[in-house]
């Protein structure tokens, strides 16, 4: 199974709550990120832009929990498409795809893994993403009193690659994240 898919923690994943608070008061990864020619193998018959009922066809005949928010302050309505079971690089991920929130369609392809392997896991998909799309174009460590989160970001054609790994302070298993998000919003 190809690695490239990517999560990072929506609300029905309360687990992740305290790590998405920690991603977002960090403002992760910002800086201006490498470019590389091509957008990312491995989506199968998933890509950006696709519509609530095309993303669920390509999911086909996997279970597929979907949910439906509002963004704050607009208001604008978005939809979160929930799916588990995926193996990348070797273990097992959680996956969800987002869709709306300013953008048309499908804008975010977001996966998880949670064990205490996490941190092992961060570091084979850098290592594959590395391999393909060579050093990534900025990198955040940081630590605070909750918890310690590394990211890399690699930006391919119109969109971004985001893998980071976090550990929660006394927890534990930490958190391995990969996220792809289409700079097209």
């Amino acid at each position: 199974m190809p690695i490239f898919w990517g999560f990072h923690s929506l609300p029905e994943f309360p687990i992740m709550s305290p790590f998405v608070a920690v991603l977002l008061s960090l403002g992760l990864l910002a800086a201006a990120p490498a470019v590389a020619e091509e957008p990312p193998p491995g989506w199968g018959k998933i890509h950006f832009g696709m519509s609530e009922d095309e993303v669920r066809q390509a999911l086909a005949p996997r279970d597929v929990t979907v949910s439906r928010y509002r963004t704050p302050g607009s208001g604008a309505p978005y939809v979160t498409m929930d799916v588990d079971g995926y193996e990348i690089a070797g273990y097992r991920f959680k996956g969800q795809f987002a869709l709306g929130d300013g953008a048309q369609g499908l804008a975010r392809m977001i996966f998880a893994h949670s064990s205490d392997k996490a941190q092992s896991c961060y570091e084979e998909l850098t290592r594959q993403l590395e391999a393909r799309y060579g050093k990534w174009g900025s990198e955040e460590n940081a630590e605070n009193i909750v918890a310690v989160t590394h990211g890399r970001k690699w930006s391919i054609a119109a969109a971004s690659i985001v893998a980071s790994f976090s550990t929660m302070r006394d927890a534990p298993a930490g958190y391995c994240n990969l996220t792809y998000d289409s700079s097209l919003r």
